[in-house]
């Protein structure tokens, strides 16, 4: 009727459960899986949320469900023990708490904090909720659950050399419900950066009523030492997984496994990219909390939430661009923008950008609205237009880790791109003339486009980022990404002018 960790099959138990029993080097609390013909039996024909609900369990099923909850606090060797030995430990540890939820990447709903009493229940409750958006049949994992002192996340290849870490005191609920700000660490061979609110939601779990308590606390320190942080982050980059996690006593326990990032995000705190498509100058919503992508026709910016939050994910799913946890002032102008946006009115432009002077009274930018970013070529990473194909983006009409462009997209000439009609391009300007090649962008209308280019082209360069250009390869990124900074701090000064006229 169920299977235990260790035990675990893709086939039968879904791929969030296989992951999690494939970490060997991780603290993974115990739990054991509904299989996906365990449930196909469970709901027959009545794969939709309301019958799901209604849905009786046959007492056979109630019976071994109850069983197994007894068990999740054993390990394997207690649990296939003689009769004595079993029964005396799990007299120990009775009453165990566990989660709920479905063992693979869908966003639907979990249950925490459940007991022998409502686990019936918080079952179909999930079920429900899966069934709500999907048809397939799912597996269910029921993990024993740690009451922590923080939860959070760490997200792999965050950026093209950092990890980003996540986290909140008590329960993660309020990361992913998108109505607090985290506390943020960047971490490479150390944390490079890290960033402390001021205040944030801690929610506690009430043991006597299982019920969830918010209060909103001050913040004036971390709550990770350095060493230990780096040591769970480089554990995680040794299985190969990001991860969401609880903490204890200085422990950190794994509960889910999920894919690294692509590396596309930019090193800064200030606000949090929680999708690879970047929030451009073209209008975007600004919110407090985080809104689901239906809310918003194209970008999102929220002064709240992570990568991990529910609005993230379903951001990521639509394709939509978002930044949350963002600190920073919005103008007037853009705010305009978002007005009309929310109404589905057509406009031609609107251009905002956002500073802030760091410690030396430097004015730095917060957030890169142009959406402009610098890549390696033909390197990991970066734009590959020859095998082996492993860039973020890739020339290929083959299935490839990044992003594949099809290699009618490629032009490398003004006659080529004269009768150009695609939605993406990519541009290689490093045999145009620089004259030609910047007459040439003056006509570039394509949705996503790439410019190929040699660094020392810096004129081509800033043309190419007023033309909201997605990405520039070279094959001196750190040289072309300065050029870039530079030409948005012209155009922030530029636009900083036009207002006072």
């Amino acid at each position: 009727m169920v299977v235990w960790k260790g035990e675990t099959s893709r086939e039968k138990c879904g791929e969030k459960a296989v992951r999690l029993d494939s970490a060997d080097d991780l603290n993974i609390p115990n739990f054991f899986v509904i299989t996906k013909q365990e449930i196909q039996q469970l709901v027959g024909d009545s794969a939709n949320s309301r019958e799901v609900l209604n849905k009786q369990f046959s007492s056979d099923f109630s019976n071994q469900l109850r069983e197994a909850y007894k068990e999740v606090d054993m390990s394997s060797a207690v649990r296939n023990a003689s009769g004595p030995a079993r029964n005396l430990v799990g007299g120990q540890r009775s009453g165990s708490r566990v989660s709920v939820r479905i063992s693979d990447d869908s966003v639907s709903e979990y249950k925490l904090n459940v007991g022998e009493s409502d686990l019936e229940d918080a079952v179909k409750e999930v079920l429900a909720s899966y069934f709500e958006e999907n048809s397939e049949i799912p597996a269910i994992i029921v993990q024993r659950m740690i009451e922590p002192e923080a939860s959070g996340a760490v997200i792999l290849n965050y950026t093209e050399d950092h990890a980003l870490v996540e986290a909140v005191k008590g329960l993660g609920t309020s990361i992913e419900e998108g109505v607090t700000v985290p506390e943020f660490y960047l971490v490479n061979d150390s944390v490079e950066d890290r960033r402390l609110p001021d205040s944030q939601l801690e929610d506690s779990l009430n043991l006597m009523t299982g019920e969830i308590k918010r209060r909103k606390t001050d913040r004036n320190h971390f709550i990770f030492s350095e060493s230990e942080l780096v040591s769970f982050v480089n554990r995680l980059r040794a299985e190969g997984y990001s991860g969401k996690f609880v903490y204890k006593r200085g422990t950190f326990y794994v509960t889910d496994l999920f894919e690294k990032s692509d590396g596309s995000a930019p090193a800064d705190l200030d606000g949090i990219t929680v999708t690879k498509q970047k929030v451009q100058n073209r209008g975007f919503r600004k919110t407090e909390d985080t809104v689901p992508p239906e809310e918003y026709e194209r970008s999102l910016i929220s002064e709240k939430g992570g990568y991990t939050s529910t609005d993230a994910e379903k951001a990521r799913r639509a394709g939509k661009r978002a930044v949350f946890s963002f600190k920073g002032e919005i103008e007037e102008e853009n705010k305009e923008y978002q007005s009309m946006e929310r109404k589905k009115e057509r406009t031609s432009s609107s251009k905002s950008y956002s500073t802030r002077e760091n410690s030396s009274g430097q004015e730095k930018s917060v957030l890169q609205v142009t959406g402009t970013e610098s890549v390696p070529l033909n390197t990991e990473g970066g734009l590959s237009l020859s095998p082996p194909f492993d860039g973020k983006y890739a020339v290929t009409s083959r299935n490839v880790r990044g992003r594949a462009i099809d290699p009618e997209s490629y032009v490398s000439s003004c006659e080529q791109l004269l009768t150009y009609e695609g939605d993406q391009l990519v541009l290689d300007a490093r045999n145009i003339s620089s004259q030609a090649a910047e007459k040439a962008l003056e006509i570039v209308e394509a949705e996503f486009k790439i410019l190929v280019v040699n660094p020392s082209e810096t004129g081509l360069i800033g043309q190419a980022v007023r033309k909201g250009f997605d990405a520039i390869a070279s094959n001196s990124p750190e040289t072309v990404r300065s050029q870039v900074l530079r030409e948005e701090k012209k155009l922030l000064l530029d636009h900083a002018r036009k207002e006072l006229e």
